[in-house]
Order: C-alpha cells, then sequence, then structure tokens
C-alpha cells in the first residue's frame, strides 16, 4: 500500500522545517515513527498528526510551501485536522507572490481558517506595517469550539490601522478559554482607537475556565475577579516614550477588578522603573489578598531604607499568605547598596511578610542573587549568595 502524494511531501516538508518541528508534540513524532508500519488503521491517525498543525510564518521559501499545502487542505479538506495556528500577519503578506492572481495563497488561507472547526490554539504575533489586515481580521471572524489556548502578541505604531479591531469579538465568542496571552504595544500609541475595550470586556465575557492569563496592565483590566484565573503575568511595556512610572503603574492596579482572591501567583516582566514600595505593596494586597508568589518588581531605595527600619511588633503585615518572592534589584547600582545592606535587608523580609518561605534579590547585568530560605518565625535557615564584589 502506497501513501498518498500529499503525506509524503508532508513528511518531506517536516524532515527539512525546522522552525516547524518545534511545534509538534510526542504523539505526532511518535505517528511518523510509525508510518512504516503500515496498516489499515494507520491513515485517520496520519492525517490527523500531519495536518494537526499550520504555520504561517516568514522565512525563505515560505510562499510556494504554502501554496502547496494550503491547495491540498482546501481539495482534500483537512482543514477539519487543524489544531493548532501559528499566524506572523505583518511578515507574510510582505512575501513575494503572498497576493499573486495566478497562485491565490491569501485567498486560499482566508478560506481554510474559518474551516479549522478542530482548532485548540491560535498564536498570532503581528507586526503592523503597510500590510492590509484581511488574514487578521479572517481568525477574528472564525469561532473555534474547542479553543482553550490564545496568544495574541500585537506591536504597532500610530500611523497604522487599530489592529485591535475585532479581537474583542474574537473573545466573546470563544468562553472556554483556558490560557490567554493578550499584548498590545507600540511607541506613541492612541489606546482608545487602536486597542481593545478591556474594560468592558470583563463583563460582556464569561471565561469559567480561565487559568492563567499573560498580558500588559491595560490587557489585564479585562480579567472579572469571578473568573477562576489562578496565575496573572504582567508584561509592563518598555517601549521608549510609553515606559511605566510609579504614579501610573499604581492607577493601573487599582482599576483592576479587584479582590481577585483566586489569583495566587503574581509576575512582573520588563520592570524598568522601582515600583516596590508600600503604596504598592497596599494596592497588591487589596487586589490580590491572597498571594502566594510575588516577582519581577524592583525594589526601591526608600523601601531598603523601611524595611532595614522595620519592627515585627508594631508593622503591618502585607500579603500575609506570600511564600515566594523575587525581586528586581535594578536600583542596586544607581544607590551603591553594599551587600550587608542587602542581606540585612532580606533577613527582614519576614517581618513584613509573615509567611514568607524564600526571597531572591537578582539583577540581570551583571548577574548576581541572594537566595534565602526562612522557616519558622521568619528565621534564616539558609542563603546562597553570589555576588561580585
Amino acid at each position: 500500500m502506497s501513501l498518498p502524494v500529499e503525506l509524503y511531501g508532508r513528511i518531506a516538508e517536516y524532515i527539512r522545517s525546522p522552525p516547524i518541528r518545534a511545534y509538534w508534540n510526542r504523539e505526532e513524532d511518535q505517528t511518523l515513527a510509525d508510518l512504516s508500519l503500515v496498516s489499515k488503521t494507520w491513515r485517520a491517525e496520519a492525517k490527523r498528526a500531519l495536518w494537526s498543525t499550520i504555520c504561517i510564518v516568514s522565512h525563505p521559501g515560505d510562499v510556494y510551501r504554502l501554496t502547496q499545502q494550503f491547495g491540498v487542505l482546501l481539495d482534500k479538506n483537512y482543514a477539519r485536522y487543524v489544531r493548532h495556528l501559528v499566524l506572523e500577519v505583518g511578515c507574510i503578506e510582505h512575501s513575494r507572490g503572498y497576493d499573486d492572481p495566478v497562485f491565490p495563497l491569501k485567498s486560499w488561507i482566508e478560506s481554510a481558517i474559518p474551516q479549522m472547526l478542530s482548532m485548540e490554539t491560535v498564536l498570532i504575533d503581528y507586526v503592523a506595517n503597510d500590510v492590509r489586515l484581511d488574514t487578521l481580521l479572517s481568525v477574528y471572524r472564525a469561532v473555534y469550539p474547542r479553543l482553550n489556548r490564545l496568544e495574541v502578541g500585537l506591536y504597532f505604531h500610530q500611523a497604522f490601522p487599530p489592529v485591535g479591531i475585532g479581537l474583542d469579538q474574537f473573545l466573546l465568542h470563544h468562553s472556554r478559554l483556558r490560557h490567554s496571552r493578550l499584548e498590545v504595544s507600540g511607541a506613541g500609541i492612541d489606546r482608545q482607537r487602536y486597542s481593545v475595550p478591556w474594560r468592558a470586556l470583563r463583563q460582556s465575557c464569561t471565561f469559567d475556565r480561565l487559568a492563567t492569563f499573560m498580558g500588559g496592565l491595560e490587557e489585564a483590566k479585562m480579567l472579572n475577579s469571578d473568573w477562576p484565573v489562578f496565575d496573572v503575568q504582567i508584561i509592563l511595556d518598555d517601549t521608549p516614550g510609553v515606559r511605566q512610572d510609579r504614579r501610573r503603574f499604581f492607577k493601573d492596579i487599582m482599576e483592576f477588578d479587584g479582590p481577585m482572591p483566586r489569583v495566587r501567583t503574581l509576575g512582573f516582566t520588563y520592570a524598568t522603573v522601582p515600583l516596590l514600595d508600600l503604596q504598592t505593596l497596599d494596592a497588591l494586597s487589596f487586589t490580590f489578598p491572597n498571594l502566594i508568589e510575588l516577582s519581577g518588581l524592583n525594589l526601591s531605595s526608600a523601601f531598603v531604607t523601611y524595611i532595614l527600619n522595620i519592627d515585627s511588633q508594631n508593622s503591618k503585615s502585607h500579603l500575609v499568605d506570600l511564600r515566594h518572592l523575587r525581586i528586581a534589584g535594578e536600583e542596586w547600582d544607581r544607590h551603591s547598596f553594599d551587600r550587608a545592606t542587602m542581606e540585612q535587608t532580606m533577613t527582614n523580609l519576614p517581618r513584613l511578610f509573615p509567611s514568607l518561605h524564600s526571597a531572591t534579590f537578582f539583577t540581570e547585568s551583571p548577574r548576581r542573587y541572594l537566595h534565602f530560605r526562612f522557616g519558622d518565625g521568619g528565621l534564616t535557615i539558609s542563603r546562597d549568595i553570589n555576588i561580585a564584589c
């Protein structure tokens, strides 16, 4: 029994295309390995595995590959096998031949996307330039009953079209999401015009299965305190001209739908200014009262002074369930913190966080860290220090 020609092509493509290989799982690897053991039962599983992931990305030969792929996809009705879609819209529409009338790749893609009814994962990476939004909008208009993971990264400049158009409707139609990553960023943007009405989605969406969320401060305002999300990761916008300041950060946190007692893990990335102080702690304690893990915020020099002089008997406790704290220390060099000061600061942390089990203070460049573990009563039971003095 010979293999269908299109499956030969897909196997060959799989072997010579490393970027695509990263999106295959072990079950699909095993399916490919077992193709030599031909039997009457292999065909359906082979088709499901070989067509489970579609990557619309830009690298040499992409248009030719995609033209063949989508031609077969539509001709054989294989769109029903697709479970994972990776889409880099800003790049593919720049590729030569993408909108060629002889090889209508663009229209084929936009015809196939709504037919992918087994879709479980959608990953979109869009960098706005002078391209049309047709392909992106074709995804937003689709409805995928099985979708449980959505990752959208949109970067744009004020001069280009509003890439958030349609995303809000897409979210409304996919209430079964369990994992989401939503990030809209760009220099000089007017979020009211170019983004999504995140706070309005808080009431209109019902994500009763959402477990994890990653996104910017604006995007996180869509989170409803009634949703079961327990892990929130905030991406602070580090774009020149829109870097986070402490006052704006505090305002954004207070606009969340707090308190959110189900959130147990909270992390921040790309923090470039000292944001961790008493005011921030008050805001976090109100909005996320049951945190177990907190990471990523920069420690301010004023907060270091406060911790050094804290009295455990008279001080106010914050985040009473917090067990693990990871603090960024980009202020280290600016304020010439010495090793003894930082060690004492770490030692005093349980006076502020009574349930603390571990704390890490780190800098990325140069790479330095202090890691402390605490026992009953806040006593230090171990320390791991890597500091170039």
